[in-house]
C-alpha cells in the first residue's frame, strides 16, 4: 500500500470517515514503527558531528541559473551534515526543474540515511568517498522518483545533469546496492503523506472541531472556507517539513512526530477563530504520537524557526485571517513563491530535459 499518494482534502468531510482516516494513519505509524525508524549514524562516525542550520529552501528558476554541476569529488572525505545538506538542496533543485513533487526528495532523503546506516554503505565507500556519495544520493533520488512520481528519470537523464561524472551503468548498479541493501523496504510513509491524511482527518472531523463558545454567528462562513483554512495550514506545514529534510538531526525523528509538529506551528499562525483548537490539538495527538512524545527534544522549536524564517521572507502578517478567501489564497500564494513557486505542468517528455 503506497501511503505517499496524494488523497484530495474534502472540507465537507465527505471523502473518508474519521474512523477510517485515524485507522489509516494508525497504519502509516505501525509501518513506520516495524521498518522504517531513522538511524543516527553520523554520530557513529569517528568524526565529530556538528549541528547544521537548515540551508535556504531553492527557487525555482532556469536550470543553468540554479542546476550546477555536482561538486568535483575529493577522496578520500568523511561525509558529514554539511555534505549531505548541500547535497539535499542538489536534489531539490533537480526536482524543481523535472517539475516533481518536492516529496521526492523527502522520500529520496529517508532511503538515502538508512541506507548509509547498513554495512553495504561502508563496504561501497559512500560514508567515506565524496565521489561514492553523490553517486548514492542520485541513486536514491532515481530511485524515489521512480515510486512516487507518475514518470521516471533515466540514468542517461542524471548523468547528463552530472556532466558525465557518472555514467548510466553506476547510477543503476548503486541502485540495486541500495536496494540490496535496504531489503527492498522503499516506501516508508513521509511526513508530507502524515501531514496530508491528518489534515484529511481534520477536515472530515470539521464540524466536530467548532468551538462551543463560538458567537460569531457566522457558521455557514466557517464551513464554506473550511478547505481554504486547511490548505493554509498545509502549505505552512509543508515548508517546514521542505526544511526539515536539509538539517540532518531533524530528520532523525520520525515522521509522524514532524508532521505533528510542523502542524501544531501553523496552527499556532493561522487564525483559527470559531475552532476548537484544543479538540484539534488531542485529535492530532490521538493520531500522530506516542506516549514519548515528550522527547523530541529540539524538533517543534526548529521547526518553529524555519517557519519563521520562511513567512517571513513570504512578508506574512500572523494570524491569518481565515474569514477572507482572498488572503488565505493570497498567503498561500506568497509562501509557495518563498519556496520557488507552484509547479508548472510536468513536461510530456521528461527524459528530454
Amino acid at each position: 500500500m503506497n501511503m505517499n499518494n496524494t488523497n484530495t482534502i474534502d472540507g465537507n468531510g465527505s471523502s473518508s470517515s474519521t474512523g477510517t482516516l485515524l485507522e489509516t494513519l494508525a497504519a502509516m505509524r505501525h509501518q513506520e514503527e516495524r521498518g522504517y525508524l531513522p538511524i543516527d549514524y553520523l554520530h557513529h562516525q569517528p568524526a565529530q558531528h556538528e549541528h547544521q542550520s537548515p540551508a535556504p529552501i531553492s527557487p525555482r528558476g532556469p536550470l543553468d541559473h540554479r542546476l550546477q554541476p555536482l561538486p568535483q569529488p575529493q577522496d578520500p572525505i568523511l561525509i558529514d551534515a554539511k555534505c549531505r545538506g548541500k547535497m539535499v538542496e542538489w536534489c531539490y533543485r533537480v526536482v524543481d526543474y523535472c517539475h516533481f513533487s518536492r516529496e521526492s526528495v523527502e522520500l529520496a532523503i529517508r532511503l538515502l540515511d538508512r541506507f548509509l546506516a547498513t554495512p553495504a554503505a561502508h563496504t561501497t565507500q559512500v560514508t567515506t568517498c565524496s565521489r561514492a556519495y553523490q553517486l548514492a544520493v542520485m541513486a536514491s533520488l532515481y530511485t524515489a522518483v521512480k515510486i512516487h512520481e507518475p514518470q521516471a528519470m533515466t540514468p542517461e537523464l542524471l548523468s547528463s545533469i552530472s556532466k558525465g561524472v557518472y555514467e548510466p551503468a553506476e547510477i543503476e548498479e548503486m541502485e540495486m546496492t541500495l536496494l540490496l541493501a535496504l531489503r527492498f523496504r522503499v516506501n516508508p510513509p513521509t511526513a508530507h503523506a502524515f501531514c496530508r491524511t491528518s489534515l484529511e482527518l481534520l477536515a472530515s472531523a470539521a464540524p466536530a472541531l467548532v468551538s462551543t463558545t463560538n458567537d460569531t454567528n457566522d457558521d455557514d462562513d466557517l464551513f464554506e472556507n473550511v478547505t481554504s483554512v486547511w490548505d493554509t495550514i498545509q502549505a505552512l506545514a509543508q515548508v517546514q517539513i521542505e526544511g526539515a529534510v536539509l538539517d540532518y538531526d531533524l530528520s532523525m525523528a520520525k515522521a509522524s512526530a514532524l508532521a505533528y509538529h510542523a502542524l501544531i506551528n501553523a496552527l499556532d499562525v493561522v487564525d483559527m477563530t470559531g475552532y476548537n483548537v484544543e479538540a484539534i490539538t488531542h485529535l492530532l495527538q490521538r493520531a500522530l504520537l506516542d506516549i514519548d512524545h515528550h522527547h523530541h527534544g529540539a524538533v517543534p522549536h526548529t521547526l518553529k524557526r524555519i517557519l519563521m524564517q520562511q513567512t517571513a521572507a513570504a512578508g506574512w502578517g500572523a494570524p491569518l485571517s481565515r474569514r477572507r478567501r482572498s488572503t488565505s489564497t493570497e498567503n498561500n500564494r506568497k509562501v509557495q513563491t518563498t519556496r520557488g513557486g507552484p509547479s508548472s505542468p510536468r513536461s510530456a517528455a521528461v527524459t528530454t530535459v
